[in-house]
């Protein structure tokens, strides 16, 4: 899809995206789930992230993946 969210109203939902492109990602979310393995592995916002741990959501998966 080329825009894959034109003409939707996405405010106050919920949608869930499977992506292995997370350099987008954090333009998209607010709050990210890391599920390895049909496994629970944590969760955190975006904005935490970023701010906090001053890393990027690939940095974020790396760590939390090990």
């Amino acid at each position: 899809m080329d825009e894959p969210f034109a003409n939707i109203d996405i405010e106050n939902s919920v949608i869930i995206i499977s992506s292995h492109e997370l350099h987008d990602m954090d333009t998209l979310l607010d709050e990210i789930i890391l599920i390895n393995e049909a496994q629970y592995i944590t969760s955190e916002n975006v904005e935490t992230i970023k701010a906090s741990k001053s890393e990027s959501l690939a940095d974020w998966y790396i760590e939390n993946i090990k």
